[in-house]
């Protein structure tokens, strides 16, 4: 299916950019947690499922050089490209997820990653010199998920937060807002994007999709995130309401994302995350003790505390198997000198059935062999006592210990490679009531 073919609302190119930005360059703009995975997963879920010709992502992550680095200049920059090669019947869609402020004048203006919140005006990107870009375009959509309500550190500094009204008249075929105006966007504790593009996300991928033609609309969109945003406000007690303006005669009913049907999703509830976390910590420390513990702090644990368990994992790990190497090394030797020892005192009593000084020699020989070789294979088996429980407590603490806090939803969960090996340890046991004695072979594989 072709959306672009759907019908005459749908023809012509499809065209995006987007933008997401978490931390600024100027301090006192205060730090945003999820507006960079906003950015990050509708970019993927437009290129996976919208049909898009051409999807442009800025994030704050990107190198400062690159022309992917969400600067006033860039994004206007990339906004201007996309546009040049627009014709009149393409899609053009803009979305922005981070800080947003509006003037005593009602004029708003979106914070770029390098503003400065001293000229804060004058070096934000202002809303309507995005809007005078679009309203050239009959099918051109805006979203803003940039109504947050701490925008400065300091409370000090007026918090003025992007309002709705200014641009009820534009002409753009539509402009949907996180919230409207007097209310606040907030951030999804659930998962790990803001409660706007939670609901939007998991729309476009299908849940929006009312009428069942696997075809997802700006109308099914409108209707399923208002609804949702709504249902999430009054679980959680906060005022956050979606608004749509919907402008020009020529708009029609946009096909936005094909819903292909599938379980997965982009939507990953935190609960959900500290599950697929565990999963993917407890395998690779099952394969190297440690690399659960260092891949833990990309799935949303506390960095440096799992680069501590990760370096004491890994560096104890490796010291218990050298050590039990050198146990089960030290434990064959005595076991070869015990069994000659016991070979020559068992011939020297057999030449000499009187107690003299040969056979006193070789017996006490023996015996002193006999017991190195007891204590050899004691130390051999509390080095395998040791590295099963230091490996059993490395498993333990990748199920159960550290409490996930944000998470990448983006990782991947299955293995790319492994490491393969093996190694074989032999020992021995005292058995039966006449102290019999019994090897043991163990053979660790990975």
């Amino acid at each position: 299916m072709q959306l672009k073919s759907l019908d005459e609302e749908n023809q012509g190119n499809r065209y995006a950019i987007i933008i997401g930005i978490n931390e600024y360059e100027d301090t006192a703009i205060s730090k945003l947690n999820k507006a960079r995975n906003d950015a990050k997963a509708l970019d993927r879920l437009l290129k996976a499922q919208g049909q898009f010709n051409k999807v442009i992502l800025l994030t704050d992550d990107a190198d400062p050089q690159s022309k992917k680095y969400p600067s006033a200049e860039n994004i206007m920059g990339r906004l201007k490209e996309i546009l040049v090669g627009a014709g009149n019947d393409d899609l053009i869609l803009v979305f922005f997820s981070g800080h947003g402020v509006t003037d005593k004048d009602g004029k708003g203006y979106l914070v770029a990653v390098d503003s400065d919140q001293a000229n804060i005006f004058s070096t934000a990107i202002p809303v309507d010199s995005i809007v005078t870009q679009l309203s050239k375009f009959n099918k051109s959509l805006l979203l803003l998920d940039a109504c947050r309500d701490v925008v400065y550190k300091t409370k000090a500094l007026e918090q003025n937060p992007l309002q709705t009204d200014r641009y009820a008249k534009s002409k753009l075929a539509a402009t949907f807002y996180s919230t409207q105006s007097g209310y606040y966007s907030f951030e999804d504790e659930e998962s790990d994007y803001g409660v706007f593009t939670r609901y939007l996300l998991e729309g476009l991928e299908g849940k929006a999709d009312t009428n069942k033609d696997s075809v997802v609309s700006f109308t099914e969109i409108e209707l399923h995130v208002q609804e949702a945003v709504n249902g999430w406000s009054a679980k959680y007690k906060k005022k956050q309401k979606p608004s749509t303006e919907i402008h020009g005669e020529k708009f029609g009913d946009l096909a936005l994302t094909l819903a292909d049907g599938t379980e997965k999703s982009l939507i990953i509830e935190k609960k959900d995350a500290t599950v697929r976390a565990r999963r993917g910590m407890f395998w690779r420390s099952l394969l190297v003790p440690g690399w659960g513990q260092w891949h833990g702090k990309d799935y949303g644990f506390d960095p440096s505390t799992q680069k501590v368990k990760a370096s004491f994992f890994g560096i104890g790990s490796f010291l218990l198997v050298a050590n039990l190497f050198h146990e089960n090394s030290l434990y064959k030797d005595a076991k070869d000198t015990y069994r000659q020892e016991t070979i020559l005192n068992t011939a020297t009593s057999l030449n000499s059935p009187f107690v003299f000084t040969p056979a006193l020699y070789t017996y006490t020989r023996a015996e002193a062999a006999g017991a190195d070789y007891q204590t050899a294979a004691n130390r051999a088996n509390l080095s395998i006592i040791a590295l099963v429980g230091f490996m059993a407590m490395n498993l333990l603490d990748v199920s159960f210990f550290g409490n996930i806090t944000t998470f990448n939803p983006f990782l991947k969960e299955a293995p790319t490679a492994y490491m393969r090996g093996e190694f074989k340890v032999t020992t021995e046991k005292l058995a039966g009531q006449n102290g019999q004695r019994g090897e043991i072979e163990i053979l660790f594989r990975f």
